[in-house]
């Protein structure tokens, strides 16, 4: 009599576990983000690194699409960078970037009504994202770095690592940092 009821508990006791392991799935440190947030902001920078990839990426000219750039590495998370990203958000100073990173950064709202951290976030992204449109492209895909700076690093073919990590700065508020690795 026992045992079916016992055996029940088991199966609810390993889902549970099962449900917890995979919500956790990044295994990053810093458990303030969430891997919620960390997916929306991988998957968004792989969306477009897919959309260029397969030339339908609308450019600068109405109409008008990036060429395709072919092979662009999909992005995967990486937890050590999010580490140094986290460390060097508010002062990159005292722990510089590592020279074969690429960086992303932005101020961020984190206070009051507008700390819907992952909205703003992906508002910083779309703004980022909107780069692609300054200039037509469509000839080809040579980057203004003034003007499309982060958009060019977002997508750059040879990164296949990404992290982002968010702080709050003392005497500056939020900030975002987005580091990509950067290999050529």
């Amino acid at each position: 009599m026992h045992a079916p009821l016992l055996r029940k508990i088991i199966i609810l006791q390993l889902s549970l576990i099962i449900t917890i392991s995979e919500a956790t799935s990044f295994g990053c440190k810093d458990t303030l983000i969430s891997d919620e947030w960390r997916k929306a902001v991988l998957d968004y920078h792989n969306r477009i690194r897919r959309r260029v990839a397969e030339g339908k990426q609308p450019t600068g000219a109405a109409g008008k699409f990036m060429p395709a750039a072919g092979e662009i590495f999909e992005l995967n998370w990486d937890c050590d960078m999010e580490n140094n990203a986290y460390l060097s958000t508010c002062d990159q100073n005292t722990v510089p970037i590592p020279a074969n990173y690429g960086a992303n950064r932005a101020a961020l709202t984190m206070k009051g009504d507008m700390c819907n951290i992952k909205d703003n976030t992906m508002a910083v992204l779309k703004n980022w994202y909107s780069q692609a449109t300054a200039l037509d492209l469509s000839a080809d895909a040579l980057y203004n770095d003034t003007l499309q700076r982060e958009f060019g690093i977002m997508i750059f073919r040879y990164s296949s690592g990404l992290a982002c990590s968010y702080s709050h700065c003392p005497g500056s508020g939020g900030k975002l940092l987005c580091l990509y690795n950067l290999f050529v």
